[in-house]
């Protein structure tokens, strides 16, 4: 094995585990498998060069084994996700890393954004799923604070002469507009019991969900698996389903 070439080829990988794909040598194409120096080296003396070199290449361990990042193999993913703009896919930042390796495939305005910004998203639209007490209980202070932070009231409009943090439309992440100016929260509130739900549905913010995004069964499964998924689960699983492909629609 040439060290040296083993050692450059390392210092071009992502330094980060929020840098890029992870892809474990087991994982490679075959052909790129044939083609690396460093898998042909084989798994122990791969292990023991990484080892030496901790500075070079952050390694996570999952069920033992080690995961690097490919030079290609991450290039290519880049391109692809910024082709086809796939929404929820972070770019995050890179420290250490040499920019000139991405400029090929990140926009010049993306690589000015990537010196400034903690992440960039190529996509905005997020959807929430809160599911029974603890979920339900969460997701309704979380959408309290959403709309304080957005300035969108409890009904939710939002007046047109303030300001709000995170840019203009950044609410769009999390709220849908409709015709008359309302937002909407992109979320579906599920569970067997309604008594939670109905708390919601009577609350300050009753006026911000739309009703068929609060789903509710008429008794809770009693911390029984099979009654949860056999018989009370299967009720309310299809009504779901469907109203979660109506909000990724």
């Amino acid at each position: 094995m040439d060290g040296e070439w083993v050692k450059k080829s390392l210092r071009s990988v992502l330094q980060s585990n929020q840098g890029g794909v992870p892809t474990p040598l087991s994982r490679l194409p075959l052909d790129v498998r044939r083609a690396d120096p460093v898998h042909e080296a084989g798994y122990p003396v791969l292990m023991d060069y990484l080892r030496s070199i901790p500075s070079v290449v952050r390694m996570d361990h999952r069920m033992g084994e080690p995961e690097v990042y490919h030079v290609e193999l991450v290039q290519s993913r880049l391109s692809e996700l910024l082709a086809k703009h796939w929404h929820g896919m972070w770019l995050s930042k890179l420290p250490g890393v040499d920019l000139d390796m991405f400029s090929q495939t990140i926009p010049p305005e993306a690589l000015d954004k990537l010196d400034t910004w903690t992440h960039i998203c190529s996509g905005k639209e997020c959807i929430s799923i809160h599911v029974g007490q603890a979920g339900v209980q969460m997701g309704n202070a979380c959408w309290e604070l959403y709309c304080l932070e957005h300035g969108i009231q409890s009904d939710g409009q939002m007046p047109s002469d303030q300001t709000y943090c995170g840019g203009k439309n950044s609410f769009n992440t999390f709220f849908s507009e409709t015709g008359a100016g309302k937002h909407v929260p992109r979320a579906v509130f599920v569970d067997l019991e309604p008594t939670v739900i109905d708390e919601v549905r009577s609350g300050t913010y009753r006026q911000l969900f739309h009703p068929e995004q609060l789903i509710t069964g008429k008794e809770d499964a009693a911390n029984n698996y099979a009654r949860g998924h056999y018989t009370i689960g299967k009720e309310v699983i299809d009504i779901v389903l469907d109203r979660t492909r109506k909000l990724v629609r």
